[in-house]
């Protein structure tokens, strides 16, 4: 599921709550930021380390 975001450079953490039973992404965030409903998020920060970010798979 998270193979086409690692692939473009991105580290993903998934946080499968109830076991990612649905397979169903509830919410994606970098940091504090909610980027649930769109919006831009870098490639890299300004030391050049992949941008991090959680998919909460319900």
């Amino acid at each position: 599921m998270t193979m086409p975001v690692v692939c473009l450079g991105f580290v993903v953490k998934p946080d499968k709550v109830l076991g990612g039973l649905f397979g169903t992404v509830l919410t994606v965030k970098s940091g504090d930021t909610d980027l649930s409903n769109g919006g831009k998020i870098r490639l890299r920060d300004a030391n050049g380390d992949p941008t991090v970010f959680t998919l909460t798979i319900v």
